[in-house]
């Protein structure tokens, strides 16, 4: 997938205008309203081409095999974009679970870790003295996390690491992340200096759906996401809600029929 410098603003430019909706429950609702059947019939489409393609290449001989294999992953892009930008769209069922946010983190580190030095960076891990336990969705908060990484990976700057840092206060959960310089500066034999790895095809969804869905994760938990911070350019992340989300949420919301789920 070819892209150009003038690509970023424009997935800029929409990764702002989706974080507003996702932040604001009426414009959300308004999305939904508007995009919620095409999303839905979208996605039937895309079932059956999925099954389209792999008639296809059943049917092929082995020397056209490689063309479709080829076509498997942008498939997957649009896929995984029109299932993120429903998600954002749409109300968000979230099953909470009370547990030490540590488990999240230390389950996904070594997955995060592998990641991020494929491209000659670190993952840093700063865990708080004692446990932070509170309410979280682990599916919808691990997944919104995993993107977030993953993005980053790919935009962050080559001679820095990515940095996480969680802990609570007396009422809420708080997770910083940031990007610091490289604690192991890239050596000049290291062979993601010569070669770094091609940026993947998925970068322009992670640039444009991550943080709206983060959002959209965050507002349905009751918190809060900010971005930047005092330390000038370099990019900081922090999110914010409350350690008994599910009971806070129950008494912020209103009793009514239930939201559809198109």
């Amino acid at each position: 997938m070819t892209r150009t410098p003038q690509d970023a603003p424009v997935a800029e430019a929409l990764a702002s205008s989706l974080a507003l909706a996702a932040d604001d429950p009426f414009k959300a609702d308004q999305l939904h309203t508007i995009f919620g059947k095409f999303c839905h019939d979208f996605r039937n489409l895309l079932n059956s081409l999925r099954m389209s393609l792999y008639l296809a290449r059943r049917a092929t001989g082995p020397d056209r095999e490689a063309a479709w294999l080829d076509l498997e992953p942008r498939y997957s892009i649009v896929e995984r974009f029109i299932d993120r930008f429903h998600l954002i769209c749409r109300p968000m069922n979230l099953s909470f679970v009370k547990l030490p946010l540590d488990v999240l983190f230390d389950d996904r580190k070594t997955a995060w870790s592998q990641l991020l030095l494929s491209r000659g960076r670190n993952l840093i891990l700063v865990a708080p003295s004692g446990l932070t336990v509170g309410d979280f969705d682990p599916m919808r908060l691990g997944s919104g996390f995993d993107d977030l990484v993953a993005w980053r990976a790919v935009a962050g700057g080559p001679q820095t690491d990515l940095r996480v840092r969680w802990s609570t206060d007396a009422r809420s959960f708080r997770v910083d992340w940031d990007e610091p310089p490289c604690s192991k500066p890239l050596g000049l034999d290291d062979p993601s200096r010569e070669n770094p790895p091609p940026i993947p095809l998925e970068a322009d969804l992670l640039a444009a759906l991550t943080l709206p869905l983060l959002t959209k994760i965050m507002s349905s938990h009751g918190g809060s996401l900010q971005t930047g911070g005092p330390d000038g350019d370099r990019w900081r992340l922090n999110l914010r809600w409350p350690l008994d989300a599910r009971h806070t949420l129950r008494e912020a919301t209103p009793c009514s029929a239930p939201a559809s789920s198109q």
